[in-house]
């Protein structure tokens, strides 16, 4: 029986891990590899919140964009929905926690969002609004 466990575990280990290289559309010199996630759901707000999987992570950190702490609070909004993981960058790793509003907070300080081109065909994780502010 303890056997079965830790093969189980391991297993679900592994399905939850990407080693493959992601490169970020708007700076290429931004790879992204060991993608890692328990995807344990944080629903602070009760929305009963879908289930994603780590090809949506890997969608977000290919066409999200960094941003500033003024774009995030100009065009985007968090919705209480969000999973925590990890992802090595210039082989070291760093957390992360994606909110489902299409914001990618990395340990780091650095915040990636879904912006214009993550946003096309519907994508389900995305609040980005064009801001009016032109300053």
């Amino acid at each position: 029986m303890r056997k079965f466990i830790v093969t189980l575990l391991s297993t679900c280990f592994l399905l939850a891990c990407s080693s493959s290289k992601v490169i970020n559309i708007h700076e290429p010199e931004l790879e992204f590899t060991n993608i890692k996630s328990d995807f344990i759901l944080k629903d602070v707000n009760n929305y009963d919140c879908d289930d994603i999987d780590v090809s949506t992570l890997k969608y977000i950190l290919t066409t999200s964009k960094p941003i500033s702490q003024i774009e995030l609070h100009d065009e985007f909004s968090t919705v209480g929905c969000s999973i925590k993981g990890w992802v090595t960058i210039k082989n070291k790793s760093i957390g992360f926690k994606f909110d489902y509003g299409g914001i990618l907070y990395l340990d780091n300080g650095e915040i990636m969002a879904c912006g214009e081109d993550c946003c096309q065909n519907n994508f389900k994780y995305c609040t980005w609004e064009k801001s009016e502010n032109t300053n």
